[in-house]
């Protein structure tokens, strides 16, 4: 068994890299794929310690690198990438003092959208904390507090966090569209990365975007950039969309790859290497491909 897209402590996840590395030895996972967002100092974690000692199968150096695509934010996952090459990028498009303007940006322009729609936030509201995320959590933590709230937007987007990021924020079809495009490097840009790093490039959880004709967006994308596989087996997918993402890959002869998106308890329910316990994803799918990558150890 296998999982390729994980989160540590250094993007939104809530485990440190060796806590990652005990949960997957538990799991007797064969394969996995450390996937933070935009950086790769798990990576640079592994270098001081003796893998072997935390876990025993191996380790595919990954990265879900955020971009946008027809105002679409979208994630792009690369494995096999040089590391060095993926913190360098980081280092120099995600400073410190960046991160701060994006991130009472935020909180700000979202705050004026919820007003604009008439949803109730507390009046103390503060951005305290300054990290990747962090903004638009606080405030739908405190959408929830307010019953009057549920009756102006769809409930759908209340069931969780990743519903209201995605099929809300990222969605520029929702009224709670939130522009982040000018904080993000573009699609291109992102796939010269890849290529730079010797990395090869699949599209993360195309149905988890809320877009709509799916595929017709994932044709589209492939015109703009060569995309060398796509993700097809993950934890919130169909057993309906599993299949016809898989079909559409064998017969545009595309990679597949799998994960569970393990970020801990900011996504409760999801384990790592079985998600919400419906993935399964056996080592035999990476086969066409993992010769082509470097793997850590």
């Amino acid at each position: 068994m296998i999982d390729l897209h994980m989160h540590t402590l250094n993007s939104d996840g809530d485990k440190t890299t060796i806590e990652i590395l005990k949960m997957c030895e538990e799991k007797k996972l064969s394969y996995i794929s450390i996937t933070d967002h935009d950086n790769c100092y798990s990576y640079n974690d592994l270098n001081s310690i003796d893998v072997k000692k935390y876990f025993s199968g191996q380790i595919i150096p990954g990265v879900e690198i955020t971009t946008s695509f027809e105002n679409n934010i979208i994630e792009i996952l690369a494995y096999g990438v040089n590391t060095t090459v993926i913190n360098d990028f980081h280092k120099k498009t995600y400073t410190k003092e960046k991160l701060i303007e994006r991130e009472n940006y935020l909180f700000n322009k979202l705050l004026g959208i919820c007003k604009d729609l008439g949803l109730k936030n507390s009046k103390d509201l503060k951005l305290d904390i300054i990290k990747r995320g962090l903004a638009k959590r606080i405030i739908y933590n405190d959408l929830l507090k307010y019953k009057e709230n549920f009756n102006i937007i769809d409930n759908e987007l209340f069931k969780s966090f990743n519903n209201f990021a995605r099929k809300g924020l990222a969605n520029p079809k929702n009224k709670l569209y939130l522009s982040e495009d000018n904080f993000f490097p573009d699609l291109k840009e992102v796939s010269k990365l890849i290529k730079k790093s010797n990395g090869v490039c699949f599209l993360a959880h195309l149905y988890q975007y809320g877009i709509g004709n799916d595929i017709e967006f994932l044709n589209r994308l492939r015109k703009e950039i060569k995309l060398d596989g796509v993700e097809c087996h993950y934890c919130y997918f169909t057993d309906e969309q599993t299949n016809t993402i898989l079909k559409y890959a064998k017969e545009n002869k595309l990679y597949i790859s799998g994960g569970s998106d393990y970020h801990g308890e900011l996504k409760p329910g999801i384990d790592i290497g079985v998600g919400k316990g419906n993935l399964n994803i056996k080592e035999e799918i990476i086969n066409p491909w993992i010769n082509k990558v470097k793997t850590y150890c």
